[in-house]
């Protein structure tokens, strides 16, 4: 009688067919998790965008209650056109103290004179700015160090009010300001086009390669 022989061990391996699934299986996972995240970024950057816009827009309808007109802006009297991206703004909202002449921040020791000014922001000085201790000018904008940037412009170097959001390398579109990747708030109180009687004031905002505009019409 011949012996039979001992069955054989199963295999403890994976099959091809369940290799497969499981690869498939972490693909799909892997898919969610991306989009999970850029659907994040994409609430983050819509959520914060929209709260400076609408912190911007209290503070400028407060200036405007109180001086009974809008912050002005940079209008370039060599274009005839109103610069949006390089103004004043921040200026405007924080208020300056005038001492020998020049302008500066309230509390802060960096200042400009009037020739800086003019050659910047085509003005000879600040509208919301005073002289007297003891009628200081108001303060309605007290931004977030992440909410401004300096820079030189024209050998000038000013604060801008910006979005979080640097300007990306490699875009199609011209920078906002050249040489640089600051991203500021683009801001028109002169015929604005979009807003009669009132103020346009906007950003662009790039997430990926989607460019989106958060703005106040």
């Amino acid at each position: 009688m011949i012996p039979t022989s001992p069955n054989p061990r199963p295999s403890t391996g994976f099959t091809l067919i369940e290799l497969l699934t499981v690869i498939a299986i972490i693909a799909v996972l892997a898919a969610l998790a991306v989009g999970m995240t850029v659907g994040a970024k994409n609430a983050r950057v819509n959520s914060r965008a929209q709260a400076e816009l609408r912190q911007l827009q209290t503070a400028i309808e407060a200036y405007k209650a109180d001086r009974s007109q809008f912050p002005p802006d940079h209008f370039n009297n060599a274009t005839r056109r109103v610069d949006p991206a390089i103004n004043p703004l921040y200026y405007e909202l924080r208020g300056q103290e005038v001492v020998d002449g020049k302008f500066r921040c309230k509390g802060e020791s960096d200042a400009l004179t009037s020739a800086d000014i003019q050659k910047v922001f085509g003005r000879k000085g600040f509208l919301n700015a005073s002289a007297d201790k003891s009628e200081p000018a108001r303060t309605y904008l007290d931004p977030k160090a992440s909410a401004v940037s300096r820079v030189v412009i024209d050998g000038v170097t000013v604060d801008l009010l910006v979005t979080p959001f640097p300007w990306p390398v490699g875009s199609s579109d011209p920078a906002p300001v050249p040489g640089s990747r600051v991203n500021p708030w683009r801001y028109v109180s002169t015929s604005p086009t979009n807003n009669p009687g009132n103020f346009d004031l906007w950003a662009e905002v790039y997430v990926g390669k989607e460019k989106r505009t958060f703005k106040n019409w």
